[in-house]
Order: structure tokens, then sequence, then C-alpha cells
């Protein structure tokens, strides 16, 4: 196919490097010490909630309680291995 797929994970994470970069660098409290010390210059940006690409983190579906089968009650006996042969 001659389709063009989705960018790159590397490239996915660059662009929202790019993107929390710019949203910093706009931020005034960033602008006004930007300007309070010449020469400053922001390092990396990061972002708590992201992965190891710079990526938001997919939230996994939790299993419903409901839908976890329940093999003995809480307060049931242990039994032998033993017991279970006969």
């Amino acid at each position: 196919s001659a389709a063009q797929g989705e960018p790159t994970l590397a490239e996915q994470g660059t662009a929202a490097d790019a993107a929390r970069r710019a949203s910093a660098t706009d931020h005034p409290l960033v602008r006004a010490i930007l300007e309070a010390f010449p020469g400053a210059r922001i390092g990396s940006v990061r972002d708590a909630n992201t992965d190891a690409y710079g990526l938001p983190v997919q939230q996994t579906a939790m299993l419903d309680e409901a839908a976890v089968p329940e093999f003995a009650p809480l307060d049931a006996e242990p039994s032998d291995e033993m017991e279970l042969d006969e």
C-alpha cells in the first residue's frame, strides 16, 4: 500500500516534546524568569504523565470487580491436595 501510516513513536514523542517546550516558553512566569536572567535557557521539559517516548500514558482497562471469578469463599477452609485425589 502506498498509503502513509501514522508517525513513528519517536516522531510522535519529538512532536509532543516540542509542544511541551512551546507551552513552557509561552508561560508568563517562565518568560519573566528568562527576561530577568539574561542567558538563561530552558533545559528539558518533562511531564510525569508521559511514557518513555514522551507520549501520554495509555490507561489500561481495569477489570470490573464482577468480572473477576470467585473460586472459593474467603472463609473457606484450605484443602489438602490428597483429599482432592480421593
